[in-house]
């Protein structure tokens, strides 16, 4: 067989959810190439987006 070109690419999404993280609330916000963007994203954000910081 021959080896496959494809280009594997990872992708980070972006969810919101309800309290209760039920599959059925997931929507889908922002798609993003790297952790590091994703992380970005959420911190200059935060205010917008209404997110808590949360350490467990």
């Amino acid at each position: 067989m021959a080896a496959s070109n494809r280009i594997k690419a990872e992708m980070y999404i972006l969810f919101s959810c309800n309290a209760w993280h039920e599959y059925s609330s997931f929507e889908p916000k922002a798609v993003f190439s790297s952790i590091e963007k994703a992380a970005d994203f959420l911190q200059k954000n935060r205010r917008k987006l209404k997110l808590e910081v949360s350490i467990r």
